[in-house]
């Protein structure tokens, strides 16, 4: 991933660090602009990304949700690239995966959004989770294609 600098070249992205505590940021504006350069670099940030979902939803509603909808909103805000949870042997289900202490079943396939070895959907949240650990929440995970 590059990022464009104040001179107009680009960097490649250094690291990406991923917490899990809460840490205070401030979002500001200038005049409406969201878009501000920072760090010695001179880094070009946008700082107006929300997460697209106000809250955790049950498991009908996560069932029933548009994975595909909800993958566009997710890239909107983390980029990344669109990943495709499918099964190989075509026609049949992912079997169950794990949400909190419930599980999500039905599921023919599933989309969610891939950065680095991070994955985003409504089942990780704002967060995101390492792909091993998410690939660890469908029950047939070792038997599945994510891509």
């Amino acid at each position: 991933m590059l990022l464009t600098t104040l001179d107009g070249k680009t960097s490649p992205v250094e690291f990406i660090k991923f917490l899990d505590e809460k840490v205070k940021v401030y979002n500001f504006e200038v005049e409406g602009n969201h878009n501000y350069y920072v760090s010695e670099k001179g880094i070009l940030v946008h700082n107006d990304c929300a997460w697209p979902f106000l809250e955790k939803v049950s498991v009908k509603v996560l069932q029933n949700a548009s994975c595909d909808a909800d993958a566009l909103a997710i890239q909107k805000v983390v980029g990344g690239d669109i990943m495709t949870v499918s099964n190989p042997m075509k026609g049949l289900q992912l079997g169950p995966v794990k949400y909190g202490s419930e599980e999500v079943s039905g599921w023919f396939y599933h989309k969610a959004v891939k950065v680095g070895d991070v994955v985003f959907d409504r089942i990780t949240g704002p967060s995101g989770m390492h792909i091993n650990d998410y690939k660890a929440l469908f029950e047939y995970g070792d038997d599945l294609i994510f891509k």
